[in-house]
């Protein structure tokens, strides 16, 4: 299990840098667009840098940077409302924790399942994004990767902190 982990855990933290490279793509295009809108503006309509698709450009980026980013950061910074932990002990919260993680297991796999067959379904129609005409296939079928790769780091995690839980315990 641990080479497994090792391994669920490399990947995640690359697609997490790849995710930072989407998220500088989506703000370059931001940036492009607002600030050819303003030249148009200000020049009356005599310049125009305009850019056709830059909204499906941010959107595509953006849905990149979450589903690539997840997987890292599924156990780093998350929220525990004190409120209803606070009262329990160590062992109870750490479990759980692990509930927690596989939880996101569970909806990382249902989302790979159903982003995979509508890669496949995709695919067999030839369907493509509206501006750009890519074959949404080249969309789906990695969304459906990185929330499969969710899905193996979120079992990895639930495992690691189930098996604190125990450590705890004793």
């Amino acid at each position: 299990m641990s080479a497994l982990g090792a391994f669920v855990d490399r990947l995640a933290l690359w697609m997490f840098r790849l995710a930072g490279v989407m998220l500088l793509i989506m703000g370059g295009a931001v940036l492009v667009d607002v600030t050819g809108r303003a030249l148009f503006r200000l020049t009356s309509g005599k310049v125009d840098i305009l850019f056709a698709g830059g909204p499906e450009l941010v959107a595509y980026s953006l849905l990149f940077t979450i589903v690539l980013g997840l997987p890292h950061a599924l156990d780093r910074g998350q929220v525990a409302v004190d409120l209803i932990t606070g009262r329990l002990g160590a062992v109870t919260r750490t479990r759980l924790m692990a509930f927690y993680y596989a939880g996101f297991a569970v909806l990382g796999a249902g989302l790979a399942v159903r982003l995979g067959s509508g890669a496949w379904a995709a695919q067999a129609t030839g369907e493509t994004t509206q501006t750009f005409q890519v074959p949404m296939a080249l969309v789906l079928g990695p969304t459906a990767f990185a929330c499969a790769v969710l899905a193996l780091r979120g079992l990895v995690v639930a495992g690691r902190t189930w098996a604190e839980a125990r450590a705890l315990a004793r």
